[in-house]
C-alpha cells in the first residue's frame, strides 16, 4: 500500500486517541500530514465518512480513491504498512472476532475511561451509548479490582503496622461500596445511571492501577511503612481530585446528596483502612 493520499482522522477530544495516533506518526507507520483531527481535517473530508459511524470507529481515508475504512480495519490497514502479515492474520475470522469485541470495549468507554469534556471549539466526537459494552467494561473492572486486593492487602496494607483489618473485612468493604454506587445508579437510572457507574468504576480502578509501581517496588525490594503510607495517602489525594473531575464530567456536581453519600463513604473506608 502506498504512503501517499491518506488521512486518519482522530478524536482530539480523547487523550488515548491522540496519543495511539500520535505513536502511528512517531514510529513511521504514518507521515504528520497523514493524521488529522476532526475539527482539523476540514468539512470535504468530514463528509466522505460516515460521521455517525466514525464517532464510534476512527475513520482511515485514501483521498485518492475517497475509500474509507474504520475501526479494527483502519488499524490493520496503518500496521500492515511496516508489518505485512498482521492484516492477514487480523483477518482470520476468530481474530477478527476477538479484535472488534476488544474495539468496541475501548471506543465505547473511551469517554468514560479519560472522563474529558469535549472543548467548545471542537468537534464532538463522543461514542453512541452502548449498555452491554458499557457493563462489560464494569464487569471485567469489578472483577480486576476484586482481585488485586489480595496482593495489595498482603503486601502493601499489611506492611503499615496500624492496618488491623483482614482480608474478608477488606472484602466486605469493597463490596459495600460497589453495592452503594449500584444502589446510587439505580436511583439516578438509565444512561444516567451507568454514566455515574461507569466513574466510579474508573475512579476505583485508577486506584488499583496507581498502586501497582507501589507493588513492583515491593517485588523488588522492602521499604518502611512510611513510604506506603506517604504514597497512598498521595494516591487518595490525586483521587479526590479526580473524584470532583469526574463528577462534574457526569453532569453530577450540583447533585448535593450523591457527592455527600460519596464522600462519606470515603470517609468510613479511610476510617475502617487506618
Amino acid at each position: 500500500m502506498s504512503k501517499h493520499n491518506y488521512m486518519l482522522i482522530y478524536d482530539e477530544g480523547c487523550p488515548m486517541c491522540v496519543a495511539y495516533t500520535s505513536l502511528f506518526v512517531k514510529t513511521g507507520f504514518l507521515k504528520p500530514e497523514e493524521r488529522k483531527s476532526f475539527t482539523q481535517a476540514g468539512e470535504h473530508w468530514l463528509n466522505l465518512a460516515d460521521f455517525t459511524r466514525s464517532r464510534n470507529e476512527i475513520p482511515f481515508l485514501n483521498t485518492a480513491t475517497e475509500e474509507t475504512f474504520y475501526g479494527i480495519d483502519a488499524l490493520l490497514e496503518i500496521l500492515n504498512r511496516k508489518i505485512p502479515f498482521i492484516k492477514t492474520i487480523g483477518n482470520i475470522k476468530p481474530v477478527k472476532y476477538f479484535l472488534l469485541r476488544l474495539y468496541k470495549l475501548i471506543s465505547y468507554n473511551r469517554k468514560v475511561i479519560v472522563g474529558n469534556k469535549t472543548k467548545f471549539d471542537c468537534v464532538d466526537c463522543t461514542p453512541d451509548y452502548n449498555f452491554f459494552y458499557r457493563f462489560l467494561f464494569i464487569l471485567l473492572s469489578f472483577v480486576f479490582i476484586t482481585v488485586m486486593l489480595l496482593p495489595i492487602h498482603k503486601i502493601i496494607l499489611s506492611n503499615i503496622p496500624f492496618y488491623q483489618l483482614g482480608f474478608t473485612q477488606l472484602l466486605f468493604i469493597h463490596l459495600a461500596i460497589v453495592f452503594t454506587n449500584s444502589f446510587i445508579s439505580n436511583l439516578l437510572g438509565g444512561k444516567k445511571g451507568m454514566e455515574y457507574l461507569g466513574q466510579m468504576n474508573m475512579l476505583a480502578l485508577s486506584a488499583i492501577l496507581l498502586n501497582l509501581p507501589l507493588l513492583l517496588a515491593h517485588s523488588i525490594s522492602s521499604f518502611h511503612y512510611l513510604f506506603d503510607v506517604i504514597y497512598l495517602t498521595g494516591v487518595s489525594i490525586l483521587l479526590v481530585f479526580d473524584y470532583f473531575r469526574r463528577i462534574d464530567f457526569a453532569d453530577l456536581q450540583s447533585n448535593k446528596k450523591i457527592v455527600a453519600i460519596n464522600l462519606f463513604t470515603f470517609t468510613v473506608l479511610m476510617a475502617a483502612l487506618f
